[in-house]
């Protein structure tokens, strides 16, 4: 049957299936990576999530993130059966992670694959991929849940049935209650087709035909419930899998879809000894809508990736943006998360040929202004390796930003075989050193609530600092505080939130000992106690009004914004006076004159309303 579907494409000109191929019966010999990281590098050192490495390979990473839990999935080739899905779970904020699990083991098929997690608020986390008998040729879309960050998993349940066809390249996106699979489908029923579960998984709609033809496809959804899907893959004039990368928009959830949008020209690296087809990544920035797009193309005998934006949703895209610098090699694999102060991370495997090998390493850039310009790249990786099984290293990896760093889960050489990495950077919006992370998921709180918080060191001579985070059930960023702590402090805070956001929210506690810089690590023994809940005595600004970072550098933006937004200091003079358009502004700290006003705390209020926002500027 596969054979029949793969000759027909040939013939039609249309792509087939990417299933995994099946590994060879003997690896390659180990070979000794040499040393690659920077001694300086901000990147945590690599934890490897395979436990007991054997001479099997791993690949096709996803990573999803809920506050501090983290789930990480991938093809695992460790069974005698062909290739499964593994997953390991932590609560740690990635210090530390669960043993291996194999959720999709009892699907109806010997094999699955393609991977994909998505946390839907809390501790429920969903998990599909496909399962699929190569010798038959055929495959469905298929689900696992679990209600408990990644401990235990629920049965397998089968989204699509198709008995005739091979379903290819699924991918969730989950927001609360709200489900969106897409998967292209070969066969019968061809095409990209979406499912969408209004009511958590328990019964689903669909499936929608996105378009007639593609594969690759990611499905997002804005603040206001825009569909995005985009794909790669795909060209409608010659149905190779050169050309193209593609969007349609849904109003109504997927029930129809506009008119096909052109995004980018891309051709894929075919001049590597592994297959490295384009799969371009895709966000989309809630409290934006901006949408962001990152590819590779190749061009002569490199590949480069690149980035592109829109600030319309979707009408149009801006020109193409390199990421990294034109070096000899590829540079293929991007993915793409942005964080809770808008910075769009961008993370890609290079690929350096040095005979007889070709090295593999991750990176990380990030744009600080929505994806305009973008960092000098930084190793991600502690080494970089050829991979020990040289026909295949997946067709995809995934990263994740929230909560105080940003991680990133990828295939590499480990001992013996291609592994899976896991590493993150604390991000900048909150100082450097150890960090120690508290989740009291049991004691939620509600936005405008004024809230006591006793935070107690209990190290007399030494201090700390401490970022509260406010998440919603999603696991998103919606306010922060930070406090220099001592022996015992009482903060009093009253944490903001957009309307958009749902609760139950939780207060994740960030720790950083900044003893750590001289040498010692005391911060494990730092706990946090609210200590009271009453009603809210400071009104916030208008409704839908957000300003961020806080702290802030360079730049503050503030998104929501309709009525001019006044600036004072603590002196109580009116300093600066921003002026939104189209309900956005961006501010670079300097006043009526011109000139940067100095380090401080400001308050921001708009006529009108009697809230205030005190920001500081560093």
């Amino acid at each position: 049957m596969l054979a029949w579907i793969l000759s027909w494409s040939l013939v039609a000109g249309t792509p087939g299936p990417l299933i995994p191929p099946v590994p060879p019966r003997a690896l390659s010999p180990l070979w000794q990576a040499p040393p690659g990281r920077q001694p300086l590098s901000p990147w945590s050192p690599n934890l490897n999530l395979i436990p007991q490495p054997e001479n099997a390979s791993q690949n096709e990473t996803s990573v999803a993130q809920s506050g501090f839990r983290l789930v990480a999935a991938w093809n695992d080739y460790r069974g005698d059966s062909g290739v499964t899905v593994g997953v390991a779970f932590s609560r740690t904020a990635g210090t530390s992670w669960s043993p291996n699990q194999f959720p999709l083991e009892n699907s109806p098929f010997p094999e699955e694959g393609d991977p994909v997690v998505a946390f839907a608020g809390g501790d429920t986390v969903y998990l599909v991929g496909i399962a699929f008998d190569r010798d038959e040729g055929v495959g469905d879309i298929v689900m696992s849940r679990s209600l408990d960050g990644g401990q235990t998993w629920g049965p397998v349940e089968n989204l699509t049935q198709t008995p005739y066809d091979f379903d290819d390249k699924c991918w969730i996106t989950a927001y609360h209650d709200t489900l969106l699979v897409v998967y292209a489908s070969f066969g019968s029923s061809w095409g990209i087709h979406l499912l969408v579960s209004t009511d958590a998984g328990e019964t689903w709609q669909g499936p929608y035909l996105v378009n007639w033809s593609g594969n690759g496809a990611i499905p997002r959804m804005d603040a206001q419930g825009r569909l995005y899907v985009l794909w790669g893959l795909d060209s409608p004039s010659s149905g190779a899998y050169t050309d193209g990368i593609w969007l349609k928009v849904s109003e109504d959830l997927g029930q129809s879809f506009g008119p096909l949008k052109w995004v980018a020209n891309l051709t894929p690296d075919t001049l590597l000894p592994w297959r490295a087809p384009a799969l371009p990544a895709f966000q989309v920035d809630r409290d934006s809508g901006y949408l962001y797009v990152a590819y590779t193309h190749l061009e002569g005998d490199s590949s480069r990736v690149y980035f592109k934006r829109s600030l319309d949703g979707g009408e149009s895209f801006e020109a193409r943006v390199a990421v990294a610098p034109n070096e000899p090699g590829h540079q293929i694999f991007p993915a793409l998360a942005i964080d809770a102060e808008h910075r769009v991370h961008l993370f890609y495997l290079r690929v350096r040929p040095q005979e007889p090998e070709w090295l593999v390493s991750a990176w990380h850039v990030v744009s600080e202004d929505y994806g305009l310009t973008w960092s000098t790249p930084t190793l991600v990786s502690d080494t970089e390796a050829t991979p020990a099984w040289d026909a295949f290293i997946g067709d995809y990896m995934e990263a994740t930003a929230n909560a105080g760093f940003v991680g990133l889960v990828w295939p590499q050489r480990g001992p013996f075989s291609d592994d899976v990495w896991f590493s993150r950077q604390v991000l900048d919006t909150v100082p450097p050193g150890v960090i120690v992370a508290y989740d009291f998921a049991g004691d939620t709180v509600n936005p405008s609530d004024t809230l006591w918080i006793r935070l107690a060191y209990p190290d007399p001579g030494d201090v700390a600092v401490v970022h509260l985070l406010l998440v919603d059930s999603l696991g998103l960023f919606v306010d922060s505080l930070m406090e220099i702590v001592g022996p015992e402090t009482l903060v009093t805070w009253v944490p903001g939130a957009r309307r958009d956001t749902l609760g139950p929210f939780r207060i994740l506690a960030v720790v950083h000992d900044i003893a750590w810089n001289a040498g010692t690590d005391t911060g494990a023994a730092f706990h946090l106690v609210t200590t009271g809940v009453q009603e809210p005595r400071v009104s916030l600004p208008a409704p839908g009004v957000r300003f961020w970072p806080n702290p802030f550098g360079q730049v503050l933006y503030g998104t929501g914004v309709q009525v001019p937004v006044e600036v004072w200091d603590p002196q109580g003079r009116l300093v600066a006076r921003l002026m939104p358009q189209n309900g956005r502004f961006r501010w670079a700290g300097r006043g009526f004159n011109g000139r940067l006003l100095p380090p401080g705390v400001y308050i921001l209020r708009q006529p009108g309303h009697p809230g205030v926002r005190v920001l500081k500027l560093r």
